[in-house]
């Protein structure tokens, strides 16, 4: 099982608590943090996701852009939102990845 070391950032907590999350939940065969080089291109320029996620008996794979505490949409950066908006455009043309904004295991299933 996978044990986080605690940090004192807000980011670091919640992708701490999104990985402790991932590793007690039955339904999750598959999660890990994206390294940095894996990009996706916008015409923004290159996007980090953080987190992919593959659950149990589910063939997509789910990429999930963003487990800081704040709200995505809410964050100031506007560079970065826009470039979350083009990646979700990108895979919106994939039935086998979901792009998905969130901090918290929980909301990845939910419907939009």
């Amino acid at each position: 099982m996978l044990k986080a070391q605690p940090l004192n950032d807000d980011k670091t907590a919640m992708g701490e608590a999104f990985a402790h999350d991932c590793s007690l939940d039955e339904r999750v065969k598959l999660f890990f943090k994206l390294p940095s080089r894996f990009k996706i291109p916008t015409p923004l320029g290159n996007y980090n996701p953080d987190w992919a996620v593959v659950f149990e008996d589910d063939a997509r794979v789910y990429f999930v852009t963003e487990t800081k505490s704040s709200n995505v949409e809410a964050d100031p950066r506007q560079s970065e939102n826009l470039k979350i908006k083009c990646g979700r455009k990108h895979f919106e043309l994939s039935k086998d990845v979901v792009f998905k904004d969130m901090n918290e295991l929980r909301l990845l299933l939910q419907p939009d």
